[in-house]
């Protein structure tokens, strides 16, 4: 997890050795949301979505009012990016697109699927070695859609500044993005990533 606010960020790993521990882990998550002035989840793509609301039927928690706000005002990128944003690269990936933007992971074979296969190495073995590899990939992640985030607010919309040139940028995003990245007294949003493996 990733907090930033104006030009300051502070970053939490939560790790649970086994799925006793992952109660544990979901709870010091909430807690550090819960310090957070009106938190808002940055993500990219509908795991993290999908995860939350998981969590909220496996977990109760003592403060249900946290959670919903978490899960209803959840901003995924992803969805912005579709039919708004076009990036000149093969598909839609975080790694695709954060790549394009000069962004590398610590480990050049990392993904989604290779973080699975690191924890289940990690279990096999337990290797502090391993599970640094699996921390860097997801706090990596973090900071990708950090960069993501930050560039998508910097674009110019060409319907809302038609006499603006778009100075070569490759890429473009039409009017209604620009909601999804301001509150409605137009402050920039407090960006916080969530990145879960388990």
């Amino acid at each position: 997890m990733r907090i930033v606010k104006n030009d300051c960020c502070v970053q939490h790993s939560f790790w649970a050795d086994t799925q006793q521990e992952e109660g544990k882990i979901w709870r010091e998550f909430l807690q550090v949301c819960a310090e957070i002035k009106d938190p808002v989840l940055i993500h990219y793509g509908g795991y993290e979505a999908a995860f939350l609301k998981r969590m909220r039927e496996r977990y109760p928690t003592d403060n249900p009012t946290l959670l919903e706000k978490l899960i209803k005002e959840s901003v995924n990128v992803l969805a912005f990016i579709y039919g708004q944003v076009y990036f000149p690269t093969h598909s839609n990936s975080l790694k695709d697109i954060a790549g394009f933007l000069g962004f590398s992971w610590p480990e050049r074979d990392a993904t989604g699927v290779r973080s699975i296969i690191w924890r289940h190495e990690w279990e096999e073995s337990m290797e502090s070695e391993t599970q640094q590899k699996l921390r860097a990939y997801n706090l990596a992640d973090c900071e990708a859609l950090e960069l993501l985030a930050k560039v998508l607010w910097g674009l110019s919309c060409p319907e809302e500044s038609p006499g603006k040139p778009q100075n070569g940028n490759p890429v473009f995003v039409t009017a209604s993005l620009s909601s999804g990245f301001r509150t409605q007294t137009g402050e920039n949003s407090r960006a916080h990533c969530l990145s879960w493996t388990g």
